[in-house]
């Protein structure tokens, strides 16, 4: 009987000596002995054909979103166990990726894209790659491909939300209303650091002044004693 599995490109033979022996035998014909016999036994393994093996059980590969069309990311491989040479045959599975975002080299392997990408819409692409045998195409196996899309500052400051803001007539000048803070959608390696001022045609003649504050929040304040509602 077989105790363990069997792998025919580990090992293709295995010989055994198998003995038997009479365990009782009575004392009056213990001359006849001895009262065993051994045999070799040679098992010979067949081989099974079994499916295509990928050299990693998954792929992690990286990509800047602001990659072109047909850029390459990385390579796959995957090998007929039962005789390496044997042409393997590669492709995507499409229900991983169904907006064609990727696609592969048949031949060796090689990831590229074919459409752009953006981060800040999607960080990770989690597809599956697929390898069949061109000799016989029922054999095929699958290997899962996460790709992460690196960050690239393609985006500018937005505000945090839209500020409604109010100021009594009796204010006094240099008066705190409001703070204000950015946000980006971009997540560079060092953090973000916003700078904040007035537009160039409010600075002159505006009724109020802005205050940077060097942690990406800013200020704005009054420039003068007194307003007139009416005004």
């Amino acid at each position: 009987t077989v105790k363990k599995l069997l792998d025919f490109e580990k090992k293709k033979v295995y010989t055994l000596k198998v003995e038997a022996s009479n365990p009782r035998v009575e004392a009056q014909f213990q001359y006849l002995g001895p009262f065993k016999d051994s045999a070799m036994v040679r098992i010979v393994v067949e081989d099974v054909d079994e499916p295509p093996v990928f050299s990693k059980v998954a792929y992690i590969l990286q990509i800047r979103e602001d990659a072109q069309i047909n850029t390459t990311i990385g390579s796959v491989t995957a090998q007929d166990p039962d005789a390496p040479r044997n042409p393997i045959k590669y492709s995507v599975d499409r229900h991983t990726d169904m907006d064609r975002i990727f696609n592969i080299d048949s031949g060796n392997g090689s990831i590229f894209t074919s459409k752009l990408l953006d981060r800040e819409t999607l960080l990770w692409h989690n597809i599956t790659v697929i390898a069949t045998e061109i000799n016989n195409p029922k054999q095929s196996s699958r290997v899962p491909l996460y790709i992460k899309v690196l960050d690239v500052n393609d985006n500018a400051p937005e505000f945090a939300e839209f500020y409604e803001t109010f100021v009594c007539e009796k204010a006094k000048a240099d008066q705190l209303i409001q703070t204000l803070r950015a946000v980006d959608k971009d997540d560079p390696y060092s953090g973000h650091q916003f700078s904040f001022s007035l537009s160039p045609e409010a600075t002159s003649s505006s009724n109020f002044t802005i205050h940077d504050n060097r942690d990406n929040t800013a200020g704005i304040l009054t420039r003068k004693n007194g307003y007139n509602r009416h005004e």
